[in-house]
């Protein structure tokens, strides 16, 4: 019996490996013919695939080959639209942009028809179709750019590709208005022309692979400096629209203030006010310019206006009245232009002289007088050659010693300035073709430093002013802020030799932000008949609730140390001295506002720092020290210096600064 089990399970065994064994087999046998079904369904859609791209290859050849041709097209259109335009060409002009434009277009179209393509998504394609588009949005933006600029901008063109012989001093006086006409014009351009510009460099800076487009002899660098020259002349030439209108008088006569800024004997807005001016231009023509000594005004008038004036102008000059010549006492150029202008009219009542309204009021240092003969090289004035080098010694040599020599009374002794303004005046509009662009360049630094100071009471001249930051005005702030104002009382023309620093810190304490500025003056002179030792009264702009804790090297009591408020700002100023081949200075340590330490709490910290205009700031240096660390900052550069929660910069003070913090 046992035999016969064992011959069962033995059976059963078998059986039960035979079914394991043939269920495997049908397994794999399946996966094999799904294996194969795939690779049957791979290879068609492969072949497909092929089939696919191969078609779109066909359907879209004529596309890539219209593409590339009117690419070449326009291509040979712009050279020879430049070409044109140099040759000032208007018929030819006027051709060729039509039919750059018309290439322009039919090419990106047909690049188009290849970007929404599937083939277009091939890895091998796709940034090369990109680049291509890139290239040619930037065409097709310079090309209305240039048309934009041709069709109003024909004065612009005219100075530009005159080959230098454009003299506007020979043209008739409806040529004259005219010219002044297109120039006004151009003020609804720039915005636009601006806007282009910026499109145009996000369209260059996309491309992935200028080295694919050099292969078609498209040279992407080339295209950069040539956008880089483009926008210089557009930076040059706005201000041109802007202001030249009503600096030449047009479209009504203009009347203008000047005051010339001595800031060799500094002042709040630049320098001694020694010499002023009254011009009138209309539709290009000067039809009244005169210089006279300031005082000529202030003297005859000092009986009949009892004026008090600012206490440091009573006590270190020894004035008891205040005088035009020293109306720039505010460091903010509108409120001092406006008073300025206050003081001419008191003065020429007082002297039985008719009141002005002034349109403009205009202030410059010698430095924009010593940049332009840079440019337009020496004049010659009663003999006299004048040049960059010589300029500030020679004129102050003979409006203060040699005036006799040069046929000149003492009280005629100021009509110097007037004739030199006159030659610069010819020099430069007699080759203006030549001059116009480094002049605007001149124009625009010299702006930007407050060598020179516009004030207009016109209200959309003046809201240009100041967004471009050429109205001398202190600027608006948000965080912190310093400005150092120094004038010069009764020390000559000292400030000719002193090396001034300055050294900003602000430290984080518990007590909140811990700020001190300190002022340094190195004297570098001897005593001369126009060197002194160094007299100063100076005061530092800082954020309205500042407490003053310490002032250091200052002249006098406590009770000598000033206050007050002035423009939405705290000041406090003192006096001080520097014997000649000495070193001195002041400093002021004060806590900033609370606001400015919640400010810190929630991640930043910013700073306006102002540049007194006419000042000549050797070295600044601005450290900031905290408790967290620094996540971020501006401006970066090398010249400054981060550790952890601490951070310095030190440069020269040649405009107004800003530094941003964030923790």
């Amino acid at each position: 019996m046992f035999n016969k089990n064992n011959n069962l399970l033995e059976v059963y065994v078998k059986n039960v490996k035979d079914n394991l064994v043939s269920n495997f087999d049908f397994a794999a046998h399946r996966r094999r013919r799904q294996l194969i079904k795939l690779a049957n369904y791979c290879i068609w859609m492969m072949v497909a695939v092929v089939v696919m791209i191969i078609l779109n290859i066909l359907a879209l050849y004529p596309a890539a080959k219209n593409f590339y041709r009117e690419a070449k097209e326009a291509k040979v259109d712009y050279q020879n639209l430049l070409n044109d335009i140099s040759k000032n060409d208007s018929t030819a002009v006027d051709y060729r942009l039509k039919h750059l434009d018309t290439h322009l277009e039919s090419s990106l179209t047909n690049l188009r028809q290849l970007k929404y393509s599937p083939i277009a998504w091939l890895p091998i394609l796709k940034g090369k179709i990109n680049d291509a588009e890139n290239i040619l949005v930037a065409g097709k933006l310079t090309e209305e750019t240039i048309a934009m600029v041709w069709n109003s901008g024909q004065a612009y063109i005219k100075l530009i590709n005159s080959d230098k012989q454009f003299d506007f001093t020979k043209l008739s006086a409806a040529d004259k208005k005219s010219f002044l006409a297109a120039i006004e014009s151009g003020k609804e351009l720039f915005p636009k022309v601006n806007e282009n510009i910026n499109y145009i460099e996000e369209s260059i800076n996309r491309i992935g692979d200028p080295e694919f487009l050099w292969q078609y002899d498209v040279d992407v660098e080339s295209f950069k400096r040539n956008l880089a020259d483009f926008k210089k002349i557009v930076a040059a030439a706005e201000p041109l629209a802007q202001i030249m209108p009503t600096l030449a008088g047009y479209p009504r006569a203009t009347n203008f203030l000047f005051v010339f800024q001595n800031n060799n004997e500094l002042r709040p807005t630049g320098g001694f006010i020694g010499t002023y001016g009254l011009a009138i231009t209309n539709n290009g023509e000067l039809t009244k310019f005169q210089t006279h000594d300031v005082y000529h005004l202030d003297w005859p008038a000092k009986e009949k206006l009892k004026i008090e004036p600012p206490q440091p102008i009573k006590k270190y000059l020894g004035q008891d009245y205040w005088f035009m010549r020293d109306a720039n006492w505010s460091p903010n150029w509108p409120d001092s232009a406006k008073k300025i202008v206050w003081f001419y009219n008191q003065e020429a009542a007082a002297n039985s002289l008719p009141q002005e309204k002034f349109d403009l009021v205009i202030a410059i240092t010698p430095k924009v007088v010593v940049d332009l003969l840079k440019i337009i090289g020496p004049i010659t004035i009663r003999g006299q050659v004048y040049s960059s080098e010589n300029f500030t010694t020679l004129l102050q040599e003979n409006t203060e010693k040699n005036y006799a020599k040069l046929g000149l009374s003492e009280f005629d002794r100021k009509e110097i300035v007037g004739e030199i303004a006159k030659e610069l005046e010819k020099k430069i509009l007699t080759k203006a073709a030549e001059y116009w662009q480094a002049v605007s360049g001149i124009l625009a630094d010299n702006l930007a430093s407050k060598d020179i100071l516009i004030f207009s009471f016109d209200s959309e001249l003046a809201s240009f002013l100041q967004e471009k930051k050429w109205a001398g005005a202190q600027s608006d702030f948000k965080g912190d802020y310093l400005e150092v104002v120094d004038a010069n009382l009764h020390a000559l023309k000292t400030d000719a030799i002193i090396n001034k620093n300055i050294n900003y810190e602000v430290k984080e304490t518990n007590d909140g932000l811990l700020a001190k500025v300190s002022i340094n003056y190195s004297h570098l002179g001897d005593l001369d008949w126009k060197t002194d030792k160094y007299k100063t009264f100076t005061r530092i702009y800082i954020p309205l609730g500042s407490k003053l804790l310490k002032v250091i090297g200052f002249f006098g009591s406590d009770k000598d140390i000033l206050s007050g408020i002035e423009n939405g700002r705290q000041w406090f100023g003192a006096y001080t001295e520097v014997e000649p081949g000495k070193l001195g200075g002041l400093s002021f340590e004060y806590l900033l506002p609370y606001n400015l330490y919640e400010q810190l709490k929630v991640g930043k910290y910013s700073l306006n720092l102002d540049k007194q205009p006419g000042s000549r700031v050797s070295d600044l240096v601005v450290g900031l020290y905290f408790k967290e660390p620094i996540i971020k900052y501006n401006p970066t550069g090398l010249n400054v210096k981060k550790i952890g929660s601490s951070i310095v910069w030190q440069e020269s003070l040649g405009g107004d600064k800003y530094y941003e913090v964030n923790f």
